[in-house]
């Protein structure tokens, strides 16, 4: 994803339904929308900054970083949204998240790698009350 062969496969017209209907989705996203993706990745610049961003981390890399550095500079409460679903990132990767934030809460929602785009509704929810939590 890192290399140029990474900038060739993000501006494929295919790339953007692969993905979005591929095995990271647990349930469908409205074509609506992969439309818009399929559009905003045909804008120029766009595959070479996807590709970009693979270049300089690995999954691995990013949530180690996270874990034992990032995280730890948080003092805000923060809200983690997680599909539980998500075959790329899984629960148990997410179990330290609370433990790394001082005022971390984690919410598990039924969705794949894209929750905002699978299931916004329950999303929307979420944040709902992690803002305006019941007195």
């Amino acid at each position: 994803m890192g290399s140029v062969a990474g900038s060739l496969l993000f501006s494929g017209r295919g790339f953007v339904p692969f993905v979005y209907r591929g095995r990271l989705v647990a349930h469908p996203i409205p074509e609506p929308i992969i439309e818009r993706a399929r559009k905003e990745f045909g804008i120029r610049g766009t595959a070479w900054l996807a590709r970009h961003s693979f270049a300089t981390t690995s999954f691995d890399a990013e949530l180690e970083d996270r874990l034992s550095t990032l995280f730890a500079t948080m003092s805000m409460p923060v809200l983690f949204l997680q599909g539980r679903l998500d075959p790329g990132q899984h629960p148990e990767e997410y179990a330290e998240v609370t433990t790394a934030v001082a005022d971390g809460h984690l919410h598990f929602l039924d969705a794949g790698h894209f929750p905002h785009l699978e299931a916004p509704d329950e999303v929307s929810r979420a944040i709902r009350a992690f803002l305006l939590p019941a007195p």
